[in-house]
C-alpha cells in the first residue's frame, strides 16, 4: 500500500509536460484500476483505487502492488528506484512514476 506521483509528457524526450494525466486520475477515480506492470517485470499487478490532480501534470496515485516475488516489490518500493518514461497509448501520454512511498509490506498468504 502507499502513494506515488507521475508526471507526464507530450514526448518521450520528456521536455514538454502534458495535461493528458487529468484524464487518467478521473478514470481512476471513477472506475479504479488494475493494472500490469511494464516497468517492474511479469508478475506485478498494481491496483489504483484514488487519484488527486497535485498539478496541471502531476497526479498522486494511491495503491495496492502485489508479487509473488518479494524482490520486485522491495526494488518498487525502494525510494532511490528511478523509473523509466513509459507510453499511455491510452491517454497519449508520456509518463515517469516518481518513487513508490510504500507504507506497508506483508507476504503473501
Amino acid at each position: 500500500m502507499g502513494t506515488h506521483t507521475a508526471k507526464g509528457y507530450t514526448t518521450e524526450a520528456a521536455d514538454t509536460t502534458n495535461v493528458g494525466m487529468k484524464a487518467d486520475c478521473e478514470k481512476i477515480n471513477l472506475n479504479k484500476k488494475l493494472a500490469a506492470s511494464d516497468v517492474f517485470g511479469p508478475g506485478v499487478k498494481g491496483f489504483f483505487y484514488r487519484c488527486e490532480r497535485v498539478a496541471r501534470d502531476t497526479n498522486t496515485y494511491w495503491f495496492t502492488i502485489s508479487s509473488a516475488d518479494r524482490g520486485q516489490i522491495e526494488k518498487l518500493c525502494d525510494p532511490n528506484t528511478e523509473c523509466p518514461i513509459v507510453y499511455d497509448e491510452q491517454h497519449d501520454t508520456y509518463r515517469i512514476d516518481e518513487p513508490f512511498t510504500c507504507t506497508r509490506l506483508a507476504a503473501p498468504a
